[in-house]
Parts: C-alpha cells; structure tokens; sequence
C-alpha cells in the first residue's frame, strides 16, 4: 500500500503536527508500506525534495491569497499543477492529509482531477491554530469545506475535537473515528538531573495566549512562600514571554521561575526526568501530546478538565484535573501533590502504565485499519457541506 501523508507542517519546522506526522510515517514504513511525506514548501528556501528519516519529503508552493486579494485564488491555479502531476506519477493508493490548512485547497483541486481515498485527520487546527487561520481567513474555512466534499473518512485526536468540528461544519456521511495521538515510547527517557534546577514544577509548550501560562505562574506565586525550595521552569518560545516575565516581576517571583526557552528533545527529556509534577494549564487543549511525555517519564500531570485531555486523565487516578484559569484552584492541586508524596507516587505508578496503550504501534494500527476501511469501500456519494 502507498500512502501520502499530506501534514500541514513539516521539518525543518517543530511542532506537534511535524512530530505526529515523522512518528506515523517511520512506524507505517517498518510495517512495509510505501511512504511519502507532501508539505508545503516553507521557509521557501527549503529543498523541493529531501529524505528525512528515510522518509521522502516534497515540498511544494501551496500559497495562500492574502487578506485583500482574494481573487487572486485565480492565480493559484497554475501552482497546483505540479502538485497534480505528483499525485498522478507517485500514484498513492490512499492520501492521509493531517490538520489541515490552506494546503487543503490544493488536495481538493487535485482530488477533483485525481480522485483517491482520502483520509483526514483534525488536530484541534480549527480552534488553536497560532495564527487563527479559520477564524481569521474566510477562504481556509471555505478550503476545508470544499476538501471535506471529497474525503472517505475523517479521524479526530480527541471526541472534544471531533465535536468542535461538527459544530462549525456539516460534516460529510462518512466514518469519524477518534484516534488519540501517541507518543514515541521507544524514546530513552532521560535519568540525568545534573541539571541547574532543583525541585521544580514544569511546564512545557508554546509561550502563547491560549496556553494559558500566565494561570501557571499566578498559582505558583500563591504558593511560592510555602515551598522556599521550589522552583518553576517554563520550557519552550513564544510572543507571551515579555508578558509572563512582567507578571513574574509583579508577583515578586520572578527569582524564582526559569524561563528555559525552547529546548531540543535531550533536554526536554532531562526536563521531565527531574521535575516534581507537570502542569499544562491550557484551558482547552486538543489533545495534550507533553502530557503523554510526562505520563512516559512517570510524573504525576495536572490538566483542566476541558479539551482533549479529560479523555485519557481520569483525576485522582493518573493525573488530577483542575477547572480552566482558576489559579486558586490550580495552587490547591499543587500543594496536594506537594505535601501528599504517597498520592504522587500513586499517580505516577498509574500514568506510567497507562502511557502504554499511546505506543506508535497501536496507534498505527487503528490508522491501518481506517485506511484498509476506505481501500475497501466504493466512493460513496457526497452530501452537501455547508
């Protein structure tokens, strides 16, 4: 079977997308599949073609018109050409495109010349996109409408995500089957805590409004006086950054946060390795890949119990879950697992074993069948999609 993986994003950018995308392909190439990787050619002095983990990339212009010359779509038109004459000499028997975005306009151009089995999978784009692209740009919400007419199945990372979809969407009469992300269990977690930090809280991700640092920050100055020795480290780059420092500055804490800024995958691993608990204070998260990576190091997560992660954290039993933006709340959680070690340790041991049920294997595995699902089926007939 040939498959053409069709992400919105792709090395050398780093996200989760990009890392859900080379994990499924690198799993679905050792299971014997043929694989190759379709992305759009950014930054644009990237190389057309290139293999990344032995897994063929190619890159190609999927531009978008801009904000006020959106009859420029005309324009367009020609730039698709290319990407037709790929589909139609690389012959794939089904495209699995993965959280998709203006590059969807041009798969459905391609699907109306080149029509294959069409797999989509939503990774929360819709609402948490860092651009806000559908809720800025008239024209990504028409692509996806138009791409959703000629697609045989749609997969989701969370029932929370699937839901959001068909509320802004009528979703087409195809299989929607939510499929959890997984994480790469094969991945050395790191034992080494030679690091600067002592006892510390983690949070890791983008350093932006919707992931909601600015609550993390607010519930560790609530308890920062009890906890002398305490300290928290915030991992990752963002526009929210000169924000979160001034909020630090005014709590009177900010001696006592490290803003690590981005940090390789070694490190975030050393990170996980050494820290006292995990927190990851989005108010909604589509699904919470960091929190798997915690769960993989055997630390205890704290999460809101809205999005994506309520699903696969049950609170008091893996993890504990908290109410979105309620520093108060999110302090009181924390000094639980503080002060209560037999509760943390129980947590850990819990999340540790759950965690193996996210191996890239299974998850392949349910991906396999939803394609075999569609390689089976005849076209069926579209219904309309408003």
């Amino acid at each position: 079977m040939r498959i053409l993986l069709f992400p919105s994003a792709y090395y050398p950018n780093f996200g989760g997308v990009e890392e859900i995308c080379r994990l499924l392909a690198q799993t679905l190439k050792s299971r014997g599949f043929e694989v190759a990787i379709a992305v759009n050619r950014w930054p644009a002095d990237t190389k057309e073609f290139e293999v990344l983990w032995d897994i063929p990339v190619y890159r190609f212009d999927f531009a978008a018109p801009g904000k006020r010359d959106i009859w420029q779509i005309w324009r367009m038109l020609p730039r698709s050409q290319a990407f037709n004459r790929f589909v139609q000499q690389w012959q794939p028997d089904l495209i699995h495109a993965i959280c998709p975005s203006i590059s969807g306009f041009y798969l459905w151009l391609s699907q109306l010349q080149h029509r294959r089995k069409l797999v989509l999978t939503l990774q929360g784009e819709l609402f948490m996109d860092k651009h806000d692209i559908f809720g800025k740009s008239a024209f990504a919400r028409w692509s996806l409408r138009q791409l959703l007419t000629v697609t045989d199945s749609i997969t989701a990372c969370s029932q929370y995500v699937l839901d959001d979809a068909a509320r802004r969407f009528a979703l087409p009469n195809v299989a929607k089957t939510v499929v959890f992300n997984g994480v790469d269990l094969s991945e050395p977690t790191a034992t080494d805590r030679s690091n600067q930090h002592k006892k510390y809280i983690l949070g890791v991700g983008r350093v932006v409004k919707n992931k909601d640092f600015d609550t993390l920050v607010r519930a560790f100055a609530a308890i920062a006086s009890e906890y002398t020795d305490l300290q928290l480290v915030l991992a990752g780059d963002g526009d929210q950054l000169p924000e979160l420092r001034q909020l630090a500055d005014q709590l009177q804490i900010s001696h006592r946060i490290n803003f690590a800024g981005r940090q390789d995958r070694t490190e975030i691993g050393k990170l996980f390795s050494g820290c006292t608990c995990f927190v990851i204070p989005s108010a909604v998260e589509p699904f919470g890949i960091v929190c798997l990576e915690a769960m993989r190091a055997g630390k205890a997560t704290i999460a809101c119990n809205a999005g994506g992660p309520p699903e696969f954290i049950t609170n008091g039993e893996n993890g504990l879950l908290v109410a979105p933006r309620q520093p108060e709340e999110l302090a009181a959680a924390l000094r639980l697992l503080l002060s209560d070690t037999a509760l943390r340790h129980r947590l850990e041991t819990k999340a540790l074993a759950d965690v193996q049920a996210f191996s890239w294997t299974k998850i392949t595995a349910q991906y396999v069948d939803i394609y075999e699902q569609c390689l089976s089926k005849k076209s069926a007939s579209r219904e309309a999609v408003k």
